[in-house]
């Protein structure tokens, strides 16, 4: 009996790249095997070449000026490194499909996302409907017509994951897949992936992951890469738990008769655009961050969490209409988008998509340059205090030795530390900041991510800065900050303390998240997720289509915050909090 041959081969790769410090070597004599119909996962630490890999994979490196390959690459059968350039589209239509980690930048900007699915379908030869792989990833039917940069990044991600099954490829690469979504959308995408990986046993995929629950979940076999080489070849549940991060925020408890700093009421937030209705992602949403109270924003993807972040630093507009209070310090924010406005510099933000924060970056300046930009903006005479610091940041960041390196030449995980190290050097230690980060730590391996809430609690008492950390970590949430908000639907449907949310959820929503992101998954999928659904109407929850408790209050009443105690949830048939011990 003949065996399958295996759908990749990879045989003493090596990648090098020419750069103006000379050639640095990235991959060096990999190997690496991948059987039809296997899910392996690929983890290691930044930097060590992982999407490197991944574009070898691609042929994204072929004949492409000052990139060195060495050695050989099979891919169904056909040499991938000796292809001529027609022989590799053809390949890649008909047996590749890709999710890439810098998503914002490879969907078409021009195209609408429905437009850009019905192109892939009618190359595969498939009826050209949209609609039902965008809904099978909890994409919402009206933003089918939207164009990219219309979109929240959860949900251009969940856009890429449509496409890339839309021609029923044989080999899926996917790198950092679930980066940009909440615990409830991982699961639905990788569920979808794998009920794919059923009807079709020949396909196989390769995953490049940080969130080692989902490679323990979902995973045949798991590759460890470091310095360009596989150092480990074996059972993903021999795979470090998610961080084991310890609680800084318990150690720093919030006072609680502090004054409120971040005072927003009945926020809302319109977009408009030609020949369209206008959408409504912010709904009269309310949030109030008390001094030093370090507050988590979780939620669904495209909930609106960006939009707020956006609004409350001044990267939006604020609209007086559309905010009955929104005051920092007792100071009013309308007006903070106008760089003129005083109170910009105490509040700062760390960009969830960091290709999106190096774009504002000069491409000739240095790390230790752009680093020290927002300093020497304000403080012309600081270079020299200036540098000593980054140096210093960059030794506990890992990245000592990489302060004369352009920031182009940077991975994914590498570039988000330096934004965040950008946005800390701006800052005035002598008065109250707020500090916004939008997944800052998406784009981290586990390893390192302790190591920077560390950081980020010690900067906090340096700088006297309060957080308001956007995340889909539900670990991180419980690692640093006080109080969580819950947003689903573009209105926050739970406030409480970190640690009773985490014990005694009330809101369905809430439940679910906690649900979804559990260690353990069941064989056949989570019957309660399979359940969720996106609201498909303005009006009554947004919780009614999947809720065990729904009414018909639930169907024509949209609920409102009400507090119980130290907590307030958005829900007309609320359960009784538990007792604390």
């Amino acid at each position: 009996m003949t065996a399958t041959p295996p759908t990749v081969r990879v045989t003493g790769l090596s990648v090098a790249f020419d750069t103006p410090a000379g050639r640095r070597t990235v991959l060096d004599g990999l190997d690496l095997t991948v059987r039809p119909g296997e899910c392996l996962a690929i983890v290691g630490p930044n930097g060590a070449g992982k999407t490197v890999l991944t574009n070898a994979l691609l042929g994204r490196y072929n004949r492409a000026p000052g990139v060195h390959l060495g050695g050989h690459i099979q891919i169904c059968g056909e040499d991938l490194l000796t292809l001529s350039p027609r022989a590799l589209r053809r390949l890649r239509a008909r047996h590749l499909a890709a999710i890439f980690q810098d998503f914002s930048h490879t969907l078409n900007p021009i195209r609408s996302i429905g437009g850009q699915l019905r192109q892939m379908q009618t190359l595969a030869g498939l009826a050209a409907d949209p609609r039902t792989p965008l809904a099978r990833v909890n994409f919402p039917v009206d933003s089918v017509g939207d164009r990219p940069h219309q979109l929240s990044q959860g949900m251009k991600q969940r856009a890429l994951v449509a496409l890339a099954l839309a021609n029923r490829p044989r080999l899926v690469i996917a790198d950092e897949v679930t980066s940009a979504l909440d615990v409830i959308n991982q699961q639905v995408v990788f569920e979808l992936i794998t009920g794919e990986r059923r009807q079709r046993p020949e396909m196989a995929v390769v995953f490049v992951c940080h969130d080692t629950r989902l490679v323990r979940q979902y995973a045949d076999r798991v590759v460890v890469i470091d310095h360009g080489r596989v150092v480990e070849d074996g059972d993903p549940q021999r795979v470090t738990p998610a961080m084991g991060l310890r609680a800084v925020a318990a150690e720093q408890t919030a006072d609680d008769d502090a004054p409120t700093l971040l005072d927003a009421r009945g926020i809302s937030k319109r977009f408009r655009a030609p020949f369209r209705r206008p959408r409504l992602v912010l709904r009269g949403l309310d949030l109030r961050i008390r001094h030093r109270e370090h507050t988590a924003l979780i939620g669904a993807s495209g909930s609106g969490k960006t939009t707020l972040a956006n609004l409350v630093t001044g990267v939006l507009p604020i609209d007086p209409r559309e905010a009955d209070t929104l005051t920092f310090d007792g100071a009013s924010l309308i007006g903070l988008h106008r760089p003129d406005h005083p109170l910009r510099h105490r509040i700062q933000m760390v960009f969830q998509d960091p290709d999106a924060a190096i774009g504002s970056i000069d491409p000739r300046l240095t790390v230790e340059q752009v680093i020290l930009e927002p300093r020497l903006a304000r403080e012309p005479g600081a270079e020299e205090a200036g540098r000593r610091w980054v140096h210093q940041k960059l030794a506990a960041f890992g990245l000592a030795d990489l302060a004369d390196r352009r920031a182009a030449h940077l991975s994914g995980g590498q570039r988000q530390r330096v934004e965040i190290l950008r946005a800390f050097h701006g800052l005035r230690p002598d008065r109250p900041t707020l500090m916004v980060a939008d997944e800052p730590t998406s784009m981290l391996d586990p390893a390192f991510v302790g190591e920077v809430v560390d950081i980020f609690a010690a900067l906090a008492d340096e700088y006297d800065v309060t957080y308001l950390f956007i995340t889909h970590s539900l670990e991180l949430m419980r690692a640093l900050c006080h109080r969580v908000a819950v947003m689903f639907d573009g209105e926050l449907v739970e406030q409480a303390p970190v640690d009773r949310l985490t014990l005694d959820p009330l809101h369905p929503y809430a439940r679910l998240l906690l649900r979804a992101g559990r260690e353990q998954r069941e064989a056949d999928g989570d019957p309660e997720l399979r359940r969720f659904t996106l609201p498909d109407t303005a009006t009554g929850c947004p919780a009614r289509a999947w809720c065990r408790s729904r009414t018909a209050t639930c169907d024509a009443h949209r609920p409102r915050l009400q507090r119980f105690g130290d907590r307030e949830v958005a829900c007309h048939h609320p359960p009784r909090p538990r007792r604390t011990p």
